[in-house]
């Protein structure tokens, strides 16, 4: 199984997330089941406090030509992933900020 480089990094106020969205060999980016599952445990250990999730590649389009090309491929899972969680606040990504 492949290691991926992603953290959480909990403090009495806030949870801070760097999930890993590395495709190998594609500008693109891909969130396999392990790494979803690992992004759904997370939010749910959280409990109440915000969470502020970290990431290279964005889930969705977000009308920007250049950065559109290299989203996540598996974005509707990943929406699905998060779909439920209301301490999910802020989202990061390498190429814009969506909040």
């Amino acid at each position: 199984m492949r290691e991926y480089i992603q953290y959480s990094i909990k403090t009495p106020e806030r949870t801070f997330l760097c999930l890993d969205t590395l495709k190998p060999g594609s500008d693109a980016g891909e969130l396999c089941k392990s790494r979803l599952d690992w992004l759904s445990d997370e939010l749910q250990t959280a409990s109440d406090h915000p969470v502020y999730l970290f990431m290279h590649h964005p889930p969705m389009k977000l009308g920007l030509p250049m950065q559109d090309t290299e989203k996540v491929e598996s974005g509707d899972e990943f929406l699905e992933a998060i779909e439920h969680s209301q301490q999910l606040k802020y989202m990061f990504t390498d190429q814009s900020l969506a909040v």
